[in-house]
């Protein structure tokens, strides 16, 4: 069995190749139509058997030796599909089944490092600007909430100082 070092290897050179290949996508992200309403989800629920057990990983330990691809779709870190608060499906890669996915989780990304926006946009099947545009809002999102903290641009709280000299004092 491989250490968690060789197969995060394995996992980067295999990442590496499908970035070299560029391949172009004939199809691009689709969304489906058809919405669920509360009545039926709820519906679902309660069809479902609920035997007391999480499916779905809590932390980001509960999945790191998972299986790669991730065979959990319904995961909101898969990068297979996405589903809106509207209830709206998203399919990121509507060519390709999710076993075949190279890439399947974006904390597998998190944990490799800093991608350029081109690394990104390629892998999540998005055109380089798109994959900006969502940078800069969510950019913009952490300025607000840090904002809201009373935390200025440069990390300093107005009231305490720098987080940096309470660490050290």
């Amino acid at each position: 069995m491989p250490t968690v070092q060789q197969s995060h290897w394995h996992w980067h050179a295999r990442l590496s190749r499908f970035r070299q290949t560029k391949r172009e996508r004939s199809i691009g992200p689709r969304t489906l139509s058809s919405r669920i309403s509360k009545a039926e989800i709820l519906a679902l629920r309660k069809e479902t058997p609920d035997d007391g057990k999480r499916r779905l990983p809590v932390t980001r330990a509960d999945c790191a030796e998972g299986p790669r691809p991730c065979p959990l779709v319904s995961c909101r870190h898969h990068l297979y599909l996405e589903v809106s608060p509207s209830g709206n499906v998203r399919l990121n890669f509507p060519d390709i089944p999710p076993e075949e996915m190279v890439v399947s989780c974006s904390l597998d990304l998190a944990d490799e490092g800093p991608l350029t926006l081109d690394q990104l946009a390629q892998v999540i099947n998005l055109t380089r600007e798109r994959a900006r545009q969502v940078q800069d809002l969510a950019l913009g999102r952490i300025e607000a909430l840090l904002r809201q903290e009373g935390i200025d641009e440069g990390g300093v709280d107005a009231e305490q100082g720098s987080a940096w000299e309470n660490i050290w004092v």
